[in-house]
């Protein structure tokens, strides 16, 4: 047993995931009216996709399950006692982080939006906000390695130390 399967995170994963679905589905039913080449520009510009995402602000957008668990065994097998979240969402992957870190006996939470989630608050023993981070990770001096994984995550390390940000 872990605090993603004890109450009440399990409760609260649970939900999400169900919201997430829910919220999955509805994005579908909008990808039809957009062209295969818009909606890939869309999904990987930097410039002119405000207004798509705005547009998607009550949409999850939300790791998959897959990806919940295994930055819930990054965090857990790093033995990580801070972890900073980029694109917190509504809290998916936030809870999954929070997790780890209780898990590991305690620990920090960062988050770079000014909204925790849910999640976070639900396990997280000291949960922070602070946006001039991603900065300092994407600095080249920083001390971090940075790690596409999947479509949906990257995973950064900070050289010589425990800290995952995802």
């Amino acid at each position: 047993m872990n605090t993603l399967t004890s109450s009440p995170c399990a409760e609260v994963v649970a939900r999400l995931f169900d919201e997430a679905d829910a919220s999955a589905a509805s994005l579908a039913e909008r990808r039809p009216s957009l062209h295969d080449s818009e909606w890939a520009r869309l999904m990987t510009s930097t410039e002119g996709y405000q207004a798509f995402y705005m547009s998607l602000k009550d949409t999850y957008l939300a790791v998959s399950r897959v990806t919940a668990t295994l930055l819930y065994m990054l965090g857990r097998s790093s033995r990580a006692t801070t972890i900073v979240e980029f694109g917190t969402s509504f809290g998916v992957s936030t809870l999954h982080l929070a997790a780890a870190l209780r898990d590991n006996g305690g620990g920090r939470l960062v988050g770079t939006e000014p909204r925790l989630s849910e999640g976070a608050l639900v396990v997280a023993d000291n949960a922070d906000w602070c946006p001039e981070y991603l900065a300092r990770v994407r600095d080249p001096g920083g001390g971090y390695a940075s790690v596409p994984f999947a479509s949906d995550v990257e995973v950064s390390m900070r050289l010589g130390g425990r800290a995952v940000a995802a």
